[in-house]
């Protein structure tokens, strides 16, 4: 959490493919830990990002009617919705408030996507660097975070304990 703070409080960085995907790795970790996801969920998400932003899955009625502590935790995270595996069911995934940062001005931006070499027709918000159209692997970040991080057995994060 802390290095995404660095990465995104700079408002004047010029962003270049390294960063920036130091960044995706770093706010996709986040997701997919914090929300307990198989790896390839949260890399998976397109529009429904800006669905949690918009906070189209929440009722306005309900909300006014929730206790102190479910509007604290609706002003804590963005919540959206996604398949998950089969297609026939919907997973939550939670955002907590230090991955919107990353999300709003860096990872979704077209402006900086382009500067970094992410293809314009690129629906993912996580998505390959090098003009692909296709999302990062899931698992893949979170490896590359933790080795970083130099956690103790980071090959026990693997995709299927995941």
């Amino acid at each position: 959490m802390r290095r995404i703070t660095e990465l995104t409080s700079d408002e004047y960085r010029v962003w270049i493919p390294p960063a920036y995907c130091e960044l995706r790795d770093l706010v996709l970790s986040r997701l997919t830990l914090f929300n307990a996801r198989h790896g390839g969920e949260p890399a998976r998400l397109m529009s429904e990002w800006q669905e949690a932003v918009d906070e189209q899955w929440l009722d306005s009625a309900a909300i006014s009617n929730s206790t102190d502590l479910e509007q604290r935790l609706i002003r804590e995270f963005k919540i959206t919705y996604q398949t998950g595996n089969g297609n026939n069911h919907l997973v939550p995934i939670l955002f907590p408030l230090d991955t919107c940062q990353g999300m709003i001005k860096n990872l979704t931006d077209q402006t900086v996507r382009s500067f970094v070499g992410i293809h314009q027709n690129n629906v993912y918000s996580f998505p390959n660097s090098k003009h692909s159209l296709d999302h990062v692997s899931g698992w893949h970040s979170v490896h590359r975070v933790s080795t970083d991080a130099e956690i103790q057995c980071p090959e026990l994060l693997s995709p299927t304990k995941m």
